[in-house]
């Protein structure tokens, strides 16, 4: 095995990783609205910052567009730090087993 496929592997090991913490957040929230009986909107939260404009188009989310927004945020702070933990999770087995 290359190490490019083992950093592929590292690399989907962590999408994985996000995408199931994101839906356990978004199970969460859900079901803290659900007993609440509370439908919270998150105005602009779904919208990427960078595309904010004057006019303030304003778009509510949806649950699966939180969802989402929950993933993509927990890539963007914590994909590399799980790929070094995993990398180093893997660095450990191999020295057991040398």
């Amino acid at each position: 095995m290359t190490t490019t496929e083992i950093d592929k592997q590292l690399s989907a090991k962590a999408d994985k990783y996000i995408i199931d913490k994101a839906r356990e957040i978004a199970k969460v929230f859900e079901s803290v609205s659900s007993d609440l009986d509370y439908e919270p909107s998150f105005i602009n939260y779904c919208n990427d910052i960078s595309n904010y404009n004057d006019q303030r188009s304003w778009n509510y989310c949806n649950k699966y567009a939180l969802e989402d927004k929950f993933r993509k945020e927990l890539a963007n702070n914590f994909k590399n730090r799980l790929i070094h933990k995993f990398t180093k999770e893997l660095l450990t087995k191999i020295d057991l087993l040398g």
